[in-house]
């Protein structure tokens, strides 16, 4: 079987990006202990970037409620939206004595 060869960045590498820039917006320091993603809704694709494409992934957050967190992910492709998407995330912050999450 051979392999597909494709100039496109995949739906999988935009939507890990979408996960890893909402988690690092969440927790710019890396302070909030460990950060799970409890789901993604509403994926929409508009279309797949090309490899030798710049893309920017904004996040906006839409809701904080206890140890959840609701944000709204985007990707841009010069200035032109490429996909979307909400993504829910659950924290725990660390226990500094201990080193454990709560």
């Amino acid at each position: 079987m051979e392999g597909v060869i494709t100039n496109s960045i995949t739906e999988t590498v935009i939507l890990n990006d979408m996960v890893r820039v909402a988690i690092s917006s969440v927790s710019p320091n890396g302070d909030m202990g460990h950060i799970s993603v409890g789901e993604i809704k509403d994926f929409s694709l508009c279309f797949l970037p090309k490899t030798d494409e710049t893309v920017h992934t904004q996040i906006s957050v839409a809701s904080r409620k206890g140890k959840a967190v609701v944000v709204d992910a985007y990707t841009y492709v010069e200035g032109e939206a490429a996909a979307k998407c909400r993504i829910k995330l659950f924290m725990e912050k660390k226990d500094e004595t201990a080193g454990n999450t709560l």
